[in-house]
C-alpha cells in the first residue's frame, strides 16, 4: 500500500487534530480490512492502489460454477 499522504492544513476550520487522527485510523481499519477480505477470504485475491483509492482485484483463477449457483 502507498504511503500517500493527501496535504492536510494544519490551521483548517475543516476538521480538527483529533478529527484527522479518527479520519487516519479509520483509513487504516479498511486498508486492513480490505487485505484480510481479498488475500485471507478470497485466497488469492490482492489489493491495487487506483490513485487515492486501494481497491480489491478479483482472484487469478476463475472460480467454477456450481449446478445451483447456474443462472437459467
Amino acid at each position: 500500500m502507498s504511503q500517500h499522504r493527501p496535504p492536510m492544513d494544519p490551521n483548517t476550520s475543516e476538521a480538527t487534530g483529533p478529527q484527522l487522527e479518527r479520519a487516519r485510523a479509520q483509513g487504516e481499519a479498511y486498508a486492513q480490512a480490505l487485505k484480510y477480505m481479498a488475500e485471507e477470504v478470497a485466497h488469492d485475491g490482492g489489493t491495487q492502489q487506483a490513485g487515492d483509492y486501494l481497491v480489491a482485484t478479483p482472484s487469478k483463477t476463475p472460480r467454477a460454477c456450481t449446478p445451483s449457483a447456474t443462472v437459467r
